[in-house]
């Protein structure tokens, strides 16, 4: 429900191409009122020689003249290279816009929000580029979505209703709610990767006691019922894993805080002329910066590379018999010194860990040219969304290699799983097998597998 509370990640994730999108009453008042309002101010500042960004800036401001100019602004900014359909992305990107024009501090009408409400349930919103935005405000792709409005010739009130169409982060939040979901499956998949290693090469699982119970939670459930977990036979030596657990809870908080700011800013205004009601006043300002946001992203990236790097190093390990007592490359005959065939699988592993980490950790500057200012980082937003979306495959082929290595040391040692780690290790032992016998190994298969678990 639009306008009704807050937007959560939770409820944002469950929207799909067929989620049915409503509008609270209350919101609709909080629009009619500052609709009114804006009407009520123009006729005030008429031959004024004030002026009001998106009303009396350029555009125009006639009230009841603006469809041509409205059209023209809408059709100019559409300006994408590449535009395709994506029915969930948009309908995220135009509930993330509706929520913004609904708190009350938008210009646009009643009837504009709900034509909008009417694009996002019939799937009739214009294609877009998923990439291309310049930060401050995602201009060409929003323009895009709502093209349809010109098509159809929707009779703007004036040209700031168009304007406030295509001012928000609407996509590139969508964007990132992608990164939050596949993160959320990303650290399942690292934990029951982490816990076939652990179990292979009978790891000192005692540091996992000492981390926060909800950072190592998933842990957990793939120890539950593992003997491993009540008696480990190690103490301390070279593949001590102490410190993957704080990676795990320190990369989960980070996930929190992110989802957080990320919440915050899917539910605030962010177009621009601000309207404020209550003060009887307009501000000719945005809410456009993603400051906040960036950070909070990049941090991220930094969390999940120290968990992924750890987690491609203890695979890397398992290689090494004077390390593991495997076996060299994990086969079957201690005679095979090479294990060449399943090394490969280690290569990989590492490459895509390196993979990831110049993907998501890459540093990006903002571009003057497309800046208000040097020191603003909205332009940089949508680029390190695009990166990180880039490389979170990479991640989960480490997690796919880590659980391949971690499922044949366990059938080499002949060790006994928990029940839920059992049932996990089961997407693997086809694959397992086919390292065994030497057999071919499609490798995307393994991933493909494990996402499907």
């Amino acid at each position: 429900m639009i306008g009704e509370e807050k937007l959560s990640v939770d409820a944002m994730l469950e929207v799909d191409g067929s989620t049915e999108i409503k509008v609270a009453k209350e919101a609709l008042e909080r629009v009619r009122n500052a609709h009114k309002f804006v009407r009520e101010v123009i006729e005030r500042r008429r031959g004024e020689a004030r002026h009001v960004y998106g009303l009396q800036s350029r555009l125009g401001h006639e009230v009841g003249q603006g469809t041509i100019e409205a059209a023209q602004l809408l059709v100019h900014h559409a300006t994408g290279m590449a535009p395709e359909r994506d029915e969930v992305l948009g309908r995220r990107a135009l509930v993330v816009l509706l929520q913004g024009l609904c708190c009350g501090h938008s210009v646009v009408s009643e009837q504009l929000v709900m034509r909008l409400v009417e694009l996002c349930n019939s799937n009739s919103f214009g294609e877009f580029d998923k990439e291309g935005s310049v930060g401050s405000a995602d201009i060409i792709q929003l323009a895009q979505l709502v093209k349809p409005l010109v098509t159809e010739g929707f009779a703007f009130a004036f040209p700031g209703e168009a304007l406030a169409c295509i001012s928000s982060n609407a996509v590139s939040c969508a964007r990132a709610l992608d990164i939050v979901g596949q993160l959320r499956v990303l650290v399942d998949r690292v934990s029951v990767a982490f816990a076939l290693l652990a179990e292979g090469i009978v790891a000192n699982l005692s540091p996992l006691r000492q981390c926060d119970e909800a950072g190592v939670k998933r842990l957990r459930h793939y120890f539950e019922g593992s003997s491993l977990w009540h008696d480990s036979a190690r103490i301390q030596d070279a593949l001590s894993i102490r410190g993957f657990g704080e990676l795990m809870c320190v990369a989960q908080e980070e996930l929190q805080s992110f989802e957080a700011a990320l919440e915050e800013k899917m539910s605030s205004h962010q177009g621009n002329p601000f309207v404020d009601v209550e003060a009887d006043s307009i501000y000719s300002v945005a809410k456009f910066d993603t400051t906040r946001l960036l950070v909070k992203l990049q941090s991220l990236a930094q969390a999940f590379k120290a968990v992924i790097l750890s987690l491609d190093q203890v695979a890397q390990k398992s290689y090494d018999r004077r390390v593991s007592g495997l076996s060299s490359g994990l086969q079957s005959s201690p005679e095979d010194e090479d294990g060449v065939y399943s090394r490969c699988v280690g290569y990989w592993c590492l490459a895509a860990a390196r993979g990831f980490v110049a993907r998501a950790c890459c540093d990006v500057y903002p571009f003057s040219s497309m800046s208000e200012s040097v020191e603003d980082y909205s332009s940089v937003f949508p680029t390190v969304v695009s990166q990180y979306l880039d490389a979170i495959p990479f991640a989960f082929q480490v997690a796919a290699c880590a659980s391949l290595v971690g499922s044949t040391a366990v059938v080499r040692r002949g060790a006994r799983l928990g029940p839920n780690l059992a049932r996990a290790m089961e997407v693997f032992e086809p694959h397992v097998a086919c390292l065994s016998e030497s057999k071919p190994l499609d490798l995307g298969a393994v991933v493909a597998d494990m996402m499907d678990m």
